[in-house]
């Protein structure tokens, strides 16, 4: 049976809430719960905020994305209904999260499925049995950092409450969009609209992520 579940992560505060736009979305995909539990325990040592989520098979990944948006995926390449490879060519292609910075997680000997996961857009690789709190920080690091000058974002200090506001308005023009659309408007455009809301949407999050990291 297929898992796909939310869990909170190191960067909730005890009220149950986040400041927006700071906290890193992380889904790890792995059938091993053991594999699950050792990864999430690593990433509660990263030196940013996260929210972890996971799955253990392509059709819980699958799931995963059409629910929720990450900002780094952790892929083991070995799952029950598919490979790794699949999963990437599924997260590439889908229109939410198709920019989520992502990590392949592999066997020793499997440098050509590394290599076969670099052409195909991922992000890095990381050896599973290299799996450390250092090396996955450094992995994690490289991903988010290739992503986000993939996107053109800059690494350029900006105050805080100015991304904030950026934010807010995206958020304001989204909301406002829909309020205003007509049963008689063009579905293409509403459906343009909505992606241009989610793409600046993550760009924006990406650079203050981004900007944490690089402090």
């Amino acid at each position: 049976m297929s898992v796909a579940r939310h869990e909170a992560g190191a960067g909730d505060t005890a009220g149950g809430t986040t400041t927006p736009g700071t906290v890193a979305r992380i889904l790890i995909v792995d059938d091993q719960r053991f594999d699950r539990m050792r990864i999430k325990r690593l990433c509660g040592g990263l030196d940013f905020p996260i929210r972890m989520s996971e799955a253990e098979s392509i059709a819980a990944l699958a799931q995963q994305l059409d629910e929720g948006e990450f900002d780094l995926i952790l892929l083991d390449y070995n799952l029950p209904d598919g490979d790794g490879l699949r999963g990437l060519q599924m997260i590439r292609v889908h229109p939410q999260n198709g920019a989520a910075a992502t990590v392949m997680v592999t066997g020793t000997d499997q440098t050509e499925v590394a290599i076969e996961a670099l052409r195909g857009g991922c992000s890095d690789y990381i050896a599973k049995d290299e799996l450390s709190q250092s090396t996955l920080r450094r992995s994690a690091f490289n991903a988010l950092q290739k992503t986000a000058l993939q996107l053109g974002i800059t690494t350029q200090e900006q105050k805080r409450s100015e991304v904030q506001s950026v934010l807010r308005r995206f958020a304001g023009e989204c909301a406002q969009k829909e309020i205003d659309a007509q049963p008689d408007r063009q579905m293409g455009t509403s459906a343009q609209d909505a992606q241009w809301c989610r793409t600046e949407h993550a760009r924006v999050r990406r650079q203050m992520i981004w900007r944490n990291l690089v402090r």
